[in-house]
């Protein structure tokens, strides 16, 4: 896979929600409700990263890349389970 697909900002949006996960089940460790509205605000900019890749024009005309397609789709089961599940 070329470096440039990998690193388009749909990716990165991608990957950023993804190292989101851990932030967010770090806050449940905290006591208080600072640490719930952390968490809160980091799972809120993750919806609407996760809307912007959504709407996202994919270069060209093929709109579904490799390395996009399965991330994405690791995002969307593993952020909501992650939170449902605590």
């Amino acid at each position: 896979m070329a470096r440039h697909v990998a690193l388009t900002l749909p990716n990165l949006l991608t990957y950023a929600r993804i190292l989101a996960v851990p932030a967010v089940v770090g806050c449940f460790y905290f006591e208080g409700n600072t640490a719930r509205w952390i968490a809160l605000a980091i799972f809120i900019a993750a919806a609407v990263t996760d809307f912007l890749t959504a709407i996202w024009p994919a270069p060209g005309s093929s709109n579904q890349r490799s390395a996009g397609c399965w991330t994405r789709l690791l995002t969307n089961c593993l952020f909501p389970s992650a939170c449902c599940c605590w």
